[in-house]
Parts: C-alpha cells; sequence; structure tokens
C-alpha cells in the first residue's frame, strides 16, 4: 500500500468517525427534584377560646309602696248644686318623706318638693292631696269660695285658706282664693294639705265642706244657692291608684 492510498484511508475513517459522533443524541438533563419538608410533629391544635355573651344586667324591680305609708283613690264622688257640678277627681294622703324618694310608683304624680318646702309643712309628716273638677252646666256665672274649705282628718279641721297662703295649690292660676266658673266652663284645681302628728295607717275618715255657689248681684255683693257641698269618705278598703292624666286636664 502506498502512501496516498494510506492518506486517504485515514482521512476516510475520520470522516465515518465524526458523522457517528454528531449523530448521538444530546444526553437528557435529570430533573432536580425540590425536597419535601418533613411533616413536623407535635404540632400543638390552637383551639380558639369560645365567646363570651356578657351576662344583662339585671333590672332591680323596687319595693311596690305599701298601703301604710301611702293611699289613693280616683273619680270618687261628684255633686251637682244649681247646675255647678263639683267632682272629687282624686284624694291622696301619704307619709311626706315617702312621696319625696322619687319612687316610681310616683312617676305621674303631680309632685313638687317645693310645696312642702313651707315652714307650714315642717311639723306634718303626713300629706294629702285633693282634686276637683268643676263644671258649671247652668247659664249664670258662679263663684266657689275655694278658700273658705274645711278638711277634717281623725277629729282634726284644717282650712284651705292657710295653704293657700303657702305656694300648695296646683293650678295656673295665681289667684286661687275664689274661683269663678263661667257658663259651660270646666276647670279642675288641686291642693296639699298637711296632717299633724299621725300615720297613713290611723287615716280611716276623711271630711271635705266646700261652700255652696255664690253668684254676684247688680250691688256687688253676692248670693249662695242651694247647699254645701259635703264629701264624706270612708279609707278602709282602699289602695293605691296611679294619677291619671286627664286629671289636669283644663287646669284653672
Amino acid at each position: 500500500m502506498n502512501h496516498r492510498t494510506l492518506f486517504f484511508l485515514l482521512v476516510l475513517l475520520s470522516v465515518i468517525l465524526s458523522g457517528c459522533a454528531a449523530l448521538q443524541p444530546e444526553p437528557t438533563s435529570t430533573p432536580t427534584e425540590t425536597p419535601i419538608p418533613p411533616t413536623p410533629t407535635n404540632t400543638p391544635t390552637i383551639t380558639p377560646s369560645p365567646t363570651t355573651t356578657p351576662s344583662p344586667t339585671p333590672t332591680l324591680t323596687p319595693t311596690p309602696l305599701s298601703t301604710t305609708d301611702i293611699l289613693s283613690k280616683n273619680f270618687i264622688e261628684m255633686i251637682d248644686v244649681y247646675g255647678v257640678e263639683i267632682e272629687l277627681t282624686r284624694v291622696l294622703v301619704a307619709e311626706k318623706d315617702i312621696l319625696l324618694q322619687d319612687h316610681p310608683q310616683l312617676k305621674d304624680e303631680n309632685i313638687r318638693p317645693a310645696n312642702f318646702s313651707a315652714p307650714i309643712f315642717d311639723d306634718k309628716p303626713v300629706v294629702l292631696e285633693l282634686f276637683f273638677r268643676m263644671t258649671n252646666t247652668s247659664e249664670r256665672i258662679y263663684t266657689i269660695w275655694f278658700y273658705d274649705t274645711f278638711v277634717q282628718v281623725n277629729g282634726k279641721q284644717s282650712k284651705f285658706e292657710e295653704f293657700i297662703d303657702n305656694d300648695a295649690v296646683i293650678a295656673d292660676n295665681i289667684n286661687t282664693w275664689t274661683i269663678d266658673i263661667l257658663p259651660g266652663s270646666t276647670i279642675s284645681i288641686g291642693i296639699w294639705v298637711g296632717l299633724e302628728a299621725t300615720d297613713v295607717s290611723e287615716i280611716s275618715q276623711i271630711n271635705i265642706l266646700m261652700d255652696s255657689p255664690s253668684y254676684e248681684l247688680a250691688d256687688g255683693s253676692y248670693m249662695s244657692v242651694g247647699r254645701k257641698y259635703y264629701f264624706s269618705l270612708d279609707l278602709t278598703e282602699w289602695g293605691f291608684e296611679p294619677f291619671p292624666a286627664e286629671i289636669m286636664e283644663n287646669l284653672y
């Protein structure tokens, strides 16, 4: 074999080997595995605390007033004299200190501490509230001498006059000594009266005497007509009745 032939064979072998190397596939890369963290052991379970519902604030129910301390009654009696109707719409008798305690049962009462601040009430532990409704169904103007009314409790007689002088009247009008009632009119008026040295439990009878209606004559004098208004009250079966709002209608 000459040198030319040997050279040719070497070149041919080199070409064959190069072609075989080019035909081999590229190696596939092995995927990298992502490590999975190990499952923790003994992981504490957190249980949420139950929601605490606040307890409602208890409603304090005050002790009901005792009938040994307070009595009241509404719409007791009506008396008609010559077309002038006077109705005793409310009577309340109570320990004065009880009325000043702002008890829920008394929330609708027309209680003003100023009524009891006058010296006349200093020595009177029990007070009496009286309400009247007066209606004139006649055709004449009549006058009621309110100041001249008497109230008797346990044999002790008092006159409205001394309490009118001490801001004890429940009315819008300043002058409550006398009351003029025009035909067809209705007015209401109340008054507080103090009672000496007694207990509510000891009161079983109240008497009220109001002068008869009068009308004015041409000379300016007055003529009384008919009988006087006399209310005699037996309290033995009384309890406590709340103050009705209608009593304050047409306040004088």
